[in-house]
């Protein structure tokens, strides 16, 4: 996934998130742990860093991953990254339930 694609991938998400009613809004984020802001920012850097692999690379910041052997480039390994991160999304919004409220 390039830069382009990534950037498409984040404004589609956002798109749909104003779309829903507030309501849903309020309670998706309500859903949020902790746990789940870390898991965002993990996936955030990760696609970050595969995106400047190159440089990193250049500079001596990085150890081979040996992502050839799997026929990965960064471009996919960052797709599937966003993959991932979405079904982990879409797991959290349909099985995670909200917490009680007591009246």
């Amino acid at each position: 996934m390039t830069l382009d694609g990534f950037l498409t991938f984040i404004a589609l998400v956002v798109a749909v998130y104003t779309v829903v009613p507030r309501h849903r809004q309020l309670e998706f984020v309500y859903r949020l742990k902790w746990f789940d802001f870390i898991i965002a920012a993990i996936a955030l850097f990760a696609v970050l860093y595969l995106h400047y692999y190159k440089f990193f690379r250049h500079v001596h910041l990085t150890k081979p991953f040996g992502m050839s052997k799997l026929g990965l480039n960064p471009e996919k390994a960052s797709f599937l990254i966003c993959l991932v991160f979405g079904l982990y999304l879409i797991a959290l919004l349909r099985f995670r339930g909200g917490r009680e409220q007591h009246d």
